[in-house]
């Protein structure tokens, strides 16, 4: 609640950030963040497809290395793929430079994987400032950050719920998180909070 209350007092000043879609009160929209996993992402895209519902993964440069021989089985058709960086590194605590080269070649890496390009770009732990921003005009690419965070990947399933059933409004973009952390609650949580969100007649749309 905190970061959303920072969020709206701060972020309107910066229109090129993208990090809720005020005066939607009807359409919601998912994202994930720091995949692709070859166990966890698949089954991320099985619920979605099953419950028809888009979303945005923000992928890493180094798992898409890591996970090279195992990326054949996921498929993100329908969905959109952001840029999240390389390492999950604060890009801020980096040189002009770095941050360039960063973003450069998970963008490579995405296209050569998927045959996407990116227009959106998530900063890892969502921290930024202008010489990040300045990068993203030079790339044509918008920041996308969020007004809801699952944090999956540090309580359970149940809390998971508890925490996205009260604290949910239209217009919000929510993070999950397809890693190893957030395996269990992520997979457990998702499927009962798209029901949810669906029987208070809210739709899921693609950023």
């Amino acid at each position: 609640m905190l970061y959303k209350l920072l969020a709206r007092i701060v972020l309107p000043a910066f229109p090129e950030i993208i990090w809720k879609k005020s005066g939607d009160p009807k359409n919601l929209y998912l994202t994930f963040d720091d995949g692709p996993d070859p166990d966890i992402t698949p089954r991320i895209l099985q619920i979605l497809k099953r419950y028809r519902v888009p979303a945005v993964f923000f992928l890493l440069g180094e798992k898409l290395e890591l996970y090279k021989n195992n990326l054949k089985q996921i498929n993100y058709q329908g969905h959109k793929i952001g840029n999240h960086g390389y390492s999950h590194y604060p890009l801020i605590l980096s040189p002009r430079i770095k941050m360039h080269d960063d973003i450069q070649q998970t963008d490579r890496l995405i296209q050569s994987e998927f045959m996407q390009k990116t227009a959106y770009f998530r900063p890892p732990y969502g921290i930024w400032g202008p010489a990040i921003t300045q990068e993203l005009k030079n790339f044509h690419k918008r920041m996308v950050l969020w007004s809801l965070m699952a944090f999956d990947f540090k309580w359970n399933a149940d809390k998971v719920m508890a925490h996205l059933s009260r604290s949910v409004t239209g217009g919000d973009i929510i993070v999950f998180h397809d890693n190893h952390q957030s395996r269990h609650a992520v997979v457990e949580a998702l499927p009962d909070f798209i029901k949810l969100c669906q029987s208070r007649g809210f739709n899921f749309r693609l950023l």
